[in-house]
């Protein structure tokens, strides 16, 4: 006697893609709806946009050497594969520049068990205080 299957009777697959610019989710399902022929049916659940910025912009320049004077490190622009409300921020700000800049660890970012260390607080704090008064003395 065969026993019954107990796996559900539709199979389904979830997938959580995170995109950088310039790919598009759009572009990938159609791939992959392409590759899996047209008998599986695709759907998306959310989309939000992903956030892209010029790093030649003079702002993002500016920022980027007034951590470098704070910390000493070169750190420079990258992509990243998270969510962030800046993506959404950035759209209703007319589309300025924005930068992420925190005292985390981004693989730790938004986890459970998230931490950070109150040094790398207070460093962020110094950073936010100095690139706040260089646009005020630029304004």
């Amino acid at each position: 006697m065969t026993p019954a299957a107990t796996g559900p009777r539709t199979p389904a697959a979830l997938f959580d893609l995170r995109t950088v610019w310039p790919r598009s989710t759009n572009r990938i399902l159609k791939q992959i709806a392409s590759a899996i022929g047209p008998d599986i049916d695709i759907s998306q659940q959310l989309s939000v946009p992903s956030l892209a910025t010029d790093i030649d912009d003079p702002r993002v320049k500016r920022v980027e050497r007034l951590v470098q004077s704070l910390t000493g490190e070169s750190q420079k622009p990258r992509a990243a594969t998270f969510f962030t409300d800046g993506a959404i921020l950035r759209e209703a700000f007319d589309l300025a520049p924005t930068v992420l800049l925190g005292p985390g660890e981004p693989f730790l970012a938004h986890q459970t068990d998230e931490w950070c260390s109150v040094d790398r607080i207070e460093a962020a704090c110094a950073m936010y205080k100095l690139i706040i008064e260089d646009w005020q003395r630029a304004a």
